[in-house]
């Protein structure tokens, strides 16, 4: 069976980026009862479970893609499916961030983190292409 050696390389590409990510976000899951102690006195927007759930979850999925992107590099396997996950995750985080953000530092950052989005966007959809 052969196979294009570039798409190959992207894919591995998108499976650390994927990895990375979701491992980002297990990371931040693990470390919300470490830090609930120092935020008793803080009024926050959303519960600090709730925040953990939401990045467990996601972190799950993003490792979950990443091992599915490996095993499927080297077939001709479609992944039409990365470009919507990732999407979704994007538009779950803007979500939290609009309706969540108290802090005017958080809103201060918005315009970063949008071009960050539209980074992890474009890098997402010219890795996952099946075009070499």
């Amino acid at each position: 069976m052969e196979y294009n050696t570039s798409i190959v390389k992207r894919r591995r590409l998108l499976a650390l980026l994927y990895g990375a990510i979701g491992g980002a976000n297990l990371v931040r899951a693990a470390l919300a009862p470490h830090v609930a102690p120092t935020l008793t006195d803080w009024s926050l927007s959303l519960p600090l479970k709730w925040l953990a759930a939401f990045y467990l979850a996601w972190g799950v999925a993003f490792v979950g893609a990443a091992l599915v992107i490996l095993r499927r590099a080297r077939r001709d396997g479609q992944l039409r499916w990365v470009l919507p996950l990732a999407g979704s995750y994007k538009l779950a985080l803007w979500t939290l961030a609009l309706s969540a953000a108290r802090a005017s530092y958080a809103r201060s950052l918005w315009g970063r983190d949008l071009l960050l989005t539209g980074i992890f966007l474009g890098l997402t959809a010219f890795l996952a292409r099946d075009k070499a």
